[in-house]
């Protein structure tokens, strides 16, 4: 497995790169320096588990061009910033329509649009680990919009594949643009 950096970002869009251990509880390592990105690996992943943080990288690309620019293998942790929510039962049954889920696929979207076309991401890993069994109808909507959307940015090869749901890996996989088989 690769090395996984946590990127965060705070209210003014400065990030926060962080050594990440997903078998740690997702507890943050240790801190890198972003003048220190350059000499990072190609095969590093670049976790996200806030959309709004990813839009934030891409978005401010002056600002973070250093980053971005080296951004090869993204985790993009889908539900991560509901996980403690008091989901809607229509929610729990795989809608949309609810104080939890709209909100959330709005700002997946925002992030994704944000990613500017010749973009160098090879490849996404969307995680969609999530700490009860909730249904996810619309879900595969949002990767299949993303993955066709950063597929047809890309500046070439680019590739995604699911994570953390085993149960309905190949449903979900059959939406993605860009599928590689699966390292399960």
């Amino acid at each position: 497995m690769s090395q996984e950096i946590l990127v965060t970002t705070d209210d003014l869009g400065v990030p926060t790169l962080r050594l990440y251990d997903p078998s740690n509880d997702g507890t943050p390592t240790g801190d890198i320096s972003s003048e220190t990105i350059k000499d990072i690996s190609p095969q590093s992943t670049f976790v996200f588990t806030d959309p709004d943080n990813l839009g934030s990288i891409f978005r401010n690309a002056e600002t973070h061009e250093q980053i971005a620019n080296h951004m090869r293998r993204l985790r993009l942790v889908i539900l991560n910033s509901i996980a403690d929510a008091a989901l809607t039962h229509t929610e729990e049954e795989g809608g949309v329509d609810g104080p939890h889920i709209s909100p959330l696929i709005d700002k997946w979207w925002v992030a994704c649009r944000a990613i500017p076309r010749g973009h160098a991401i090879e490849h996404v890993i969307f995680d969609l680990s999530f700490p009860r069994q909730i249904a996810k109808r619309e879900i595969v909507r949002l990767l299949q919009g993303m993955s066709t959307t950063m597929s047809m940015k890309s500046s070439g090869k680019f590739e995604c594949y699911t994570e953390g749901d085993l149960e309905r890996k190949a449903w979900l996989e059959k939406s993605l643009v860009g599928l590689k088989k699966s390292e399960d």
